[in-house]
């Protein structure tokens, strides 16, 4: 038989044999399924004596007890309790936690202060829980005391409801003829409760937002819900917050940085990129292929730039700026040998100031005609008069997809041939670069990696890490999945970085064992300045600050000992060891920390010690005026 079960039984026949009289109440909570989450097995009166609970197999479930404000006392907010005492309701449970030698169980002596509520955290069947106290004979008995298990649902999805009672065998022996039924005082004065009422909206529609369940206050007989003052003897329900709309959310075209505007005074131009992204969750979002997003590229590429009005240059003198003109070059060859064509010349802006007037410009380029061609030219020379205009040059499609399965993207580059008067090929005609293409192989899963963090460490070598996510495609959305549905070349997760070199630190030792028991001793440790190699450096108050260094003595068993508490040397020792200069000199001896200037006297009368200065100078003293302090 258990141990806590054998407990309360002779607490029962303790009470027996001594004539206490009471009631006894023993009964078995059998009902095998349950909502996930807390659910009640019975609720304790006040005043039960003996009280004793126990699980009649091992199981995954625990035992839990809910105080009358709500709380609970063991295995709340699914944490575990080890076993131990734990009092409260004016007694003190000892609880037993299940292990191989023994079954999950809790008792108390009682008399209980206040009902508690016995609660199991149901995980999967339930193999059965006994249950059994004492009503003193002071207090009647009803004849179904068990008032009916609450549930408190652990779906994220659903409120936090009272459910059905469930069933339970119960027995009851009158050790003294009550007739008064009994009700515990709790159920008397309890008419308003807090109850959960569905969640708030989620903080965000993809990507993993979080919303809280709400509380509203209820008339408890009716279940009708009244204004929150009602409730407010109660403690309001901590606020719970679940995950919510955890799926990613779907492409989408994000801006990189402007570039430099294009000059550096006046109106200029300035061009960023788009890029396709994905967020996972908000800690994560990757770039993926940009034939993934599916919407139009709407927002802007381009921007007007605005800098500093550009200031021209204007002599004070009678001699004038000659004006912009334009300079032009001589006609080149007519394109063509026979027939018609064309030639070019170059216009050039010579001006000490303000730029030439575009509308003056003359013309670059006119017509010739260097007679009729006696043959028909060939179809070479009609496609190379063709391709005097700027022309789009473009690569041919990238061989595969760059998706080993599924939908992926083939690219290729796009070139512009200019012309001969640097003449810029029509964008609107500009062939595209990227196209989405689809492998004949089925995704199961597909790797996507993040940023990486910072270096973990600030000097010499550290550690970055970011996150790896398997995500595949279901129903037509992504999704993330367990890491089994990738491929086994996994992206690493975690890479050396390498910060500045680190500069030299200060060192300590553990603490020695006191030099005395009693009537004051010391205790020392090593104390040292050393760089990265290990050694201490040469100059190390340059290296290591003097302000920053750890003490390296301190007193310890600072009483009188016991035997000289009344002996007449008493005194005499006492002041024996505080001048002992062994305990009295905190500083241990360093070499390298030393006086180099003979007023290192004035320097502390005067309290220059804070200044880094005379801390060089005056080492030692500063540093033994430091410990003393301490």
């Amino acid at each position: 038989m258990d141990r806590a079960i054998l407990f309360a039984l002779l607490i029962s026949l303790t009470c027996f044999s001594s004539s206490c009289g009471g009631h006894l109440i023993d009964g078995i909570f059998t009902e095998p399924t349950l909502e996930r989450g807390y659910n009640l097995v019975a609720t304790v009166p006040r005043g039960a004596l003996a009280l004793n609970v126990t699980q009649l197999r091992h199981t995954e479930n625990y035992l839990a007890i809910k105080l009358q404000n709500g709380t609970y006392l063991l295995n709340g907010n699914y944490s575990i309790n080890l076993s131990g005492k734990y009092p409260a309701a004016g007694t003190t449970f000892t609880y037993l936690r299940q292990s191989p030698q023994n079954l999950e169980s809790f008792s108390a002596i009682g008399p209980l202060h206040e009902p508690i509520d016995v609660m199991v955290l149901y995980q999967e069947p339930n193999p059965g829980i006994v249950y059994r106290y004492i009503i003193p004979g002071s207090v009647s008995v009803p004849p179904n005391p068990h008032l009916g298990p609450k549930t408190v649902s652990a779906k994220a999805s659903e409120p936090i409801v009272p459910s059905v009672p469930h069933k339970k065998i119960e027995t009851g022996t009158n050790i003294n003829d009550a007739t008064q039924t009994y009700l515990p005082r709790r159920y008397k004065k309890r008419k308003f409760i807090w109850k959960a009422s569905g969640f708030t909206e989620c903080s965000r529609t993809c990507g993993g937002g979080i919303q809280m369940i709400r509380y509203v206050c209820i008339r408890e007989h009716t279940q009708t819900q009244v204004p929150e003052k009602r409730c407010h003897a109660l403690e309001k329900p901590r606020e719970t917050q679940t995950r919510c709309n955890t799926m990613p959310c779907p492409p989408k075209w994000r801006p990189g940085p402007w570039s430099d505007c294009s000059v550096t005074c006046g109106t200029g131009n300035r061009v960023r990129e788009l890029e396709c992204v994905q967020e996972i969750k908000p800690s994560l979002i990757m770039r993926i292929a940009d034939g993934a997003c599916m919407e139009p590229k709407i927002l802007p590429t381009n921007e007007v730039c605005e800098m500093p009005a550009c200031e021209y240059e204007t002599k004070t003198t009678t001699t004038t700026l000659s004006p912009p003109q334009w300079s032009v070059g001589t006609w080149s060859p007519c394109s063509t040998t026979c027939g018609p064509g064309k030639k070019t010349r170059t216009a050039n802006c010579i001006t000490q100031g303000p730029p030439c007037d575009l509308e003056e410009k003359p013309i670059t380029q006119e017509a010739c005609d260097l007679g009729p061609c006696t043959t028909k030219p060939p179809q070479t020379n009609i496609i190379s008069t063709r391709l005097q205009s700027p022309q789009w040059l473009y690569t041919e499609w990238s061989e595969g997809c760059s998706a080993e399965c599924g939908i992926g993207v083939q690219t290729r580059k796009v070139f512009c041939e200019k012309g001969p008067e640097e003449e810029f090929c029509e964008e609107s005609t500009r062939p595209e670069t990227a196209r989405t293409c689809s492998s004949n192989r089925t995704c199961s899963g597909q790797w996507f990696s993040g940023p990486w963090s910072e270096c973990s460490s600030e000097c010499d070598g550290g550690e970055q890490v970011r996150e790896a996510v398997c995500v595949t495609t279901l129903r037509g959305s992504l999704r993330v999945v367990l890491d089994m549905n990738c491929p086994a070349n996994k992206p690493e997760t975690r890479r050396a970085c390498n910060g500045p070199p680190c500069t030299s630190m200060w060192f300590i030792s553990d603490w020695t064992e006191c030099s005395r028991s009693c009537g004051k001793g010391i205790q020392k440790r090593e104390v040292k300045c050393l760089n990265k190699d290990g050694q201490t450096p040469d100059h190390y108050e340059l290296h290591c600050k003097e302000n920053d260094r750890p003490i390296s003595r301190r007193t310890c068993n600072d009483y009188p000992c016991r035997d000289d508490m009344h002996g007449a040397e008493n005194h005499h020792r006492v002041l024996q060891v505080q001048n002992d200069p062994e305990i009295s000199n905190g500083l241990e001896e360093n070499p390298l920390c030393k006086d180099t200037i003979s007023n290192c006297n004035l320097v502390l009368q005067a309290r220059l010690c804070t200044y880094q200065f005379y801390q060089q100078l005056c080492c030692l003293s500063c540093s033994r005026a430091k410990q003393e302090l301490e």
